[in-house]
């Protein structure tokens, strides 16, 4: 039977050398498509810590919260701002908002501190880019994590190209092996579209990450990374 009848592009299951046990920990971390799989991980009984900072969907985002992990940075109370209706971080998904400050910053730094410990120990780091637009706040210049609804106008969004987010990832990963050496990282990109932004900007931005995570994994293949295919998966297979 040929590729046409099956009305379908199969493509063969990956073999790898270090397999998931159910005695290894797994954090996992990215868009909404992270929560999904990890998720199901949890399902059947697997030890997974999904988003300890909330879902993140670009490759800068993810990359500022892997630092305060592995620094263990905690925020300040001048870091939390008042988002209309309540607390939060721009570095933060709005589940960590209430309407106090003490309160929100309880939360958040209570994550940083509970991921910082998990990530130390842990065997397995799945991290899946989303988006490579990426929105700076005017007011401060930072790339934020979320908007939290706020006027569009307060925001410069541009997307980022392979070498920006290899240069930072190429410095970060460094970092995450000099905390827990053993640790197997697996890099993949959303199929989930972003067709807010467009079918041919979305084609972009998710071309931009693929060349991304290509060269980091090749760049660093003595080492223990990889990528998964998730997205050639959904869009060629499924």
């Amino acid at each position: 039977m040929s590729q046409l009848d099956m009305f379908r592009t199969p493509i063969k299951p990956l073999i790898v050398e270090t397999k998931i046990s159910y005695e290894d920990k797994v954090m996992m971390l990215g868009s909404c498509f992270t929560k999904n799989i990890g998720s199901r991980l949890n399902q059947n009984r697997f030890n997974a810590l999904i988003n300890p900072l909330g879902i993140l969907y670009n490759p800068s985002s993810i990359a500022s919260s892997l630092e305060r992990i592995i620094d263990k940075s905690f925020l300040k109370e001048s870091d939390i701002e008042w988002m209309g209706s309540n607390f939060g971080s721009y570095e933060f998904h709005s589940d960590f908002n209430s309407d106090s400050i003490e309160s929100t910053l309880t939360k958040i730094n209570k994550a940083i501190d509970i991921a910082h410990c998990y990530l130390k120990d842990c065997q397995h780091l799945f991290i899946t880019f989303g988006t490579a637009y990426i929105y700076e706040r005017k007011l401060s210049g930072n790339v934020v994590g979320n908007c939290h609804k706020q006027p569009e106008k307060e925001f410069k969004r541009y997307r980022l190209s392979p070498n920006d987010i290899v240069s930072e990832w190429a410095l970060l990963l460094k970092q995450i092996w000099k905390l827990n050496p053993n640790l197997q990282i697996t890099l993949t990109v959303s199929p989930i579209r972003h067709l807010r932004d467009g079918h041919v900007e979305n084609q972009l931005s998710k071309a931009s990450l693929l060349l991304a995570a290509d060269r980091l994994a090749k760049g660093f293949s003595e080492r223990l990374i990889g990528y998964f295919p998730s997205y050639e998966i959904m869009m060629d297979d499924l």
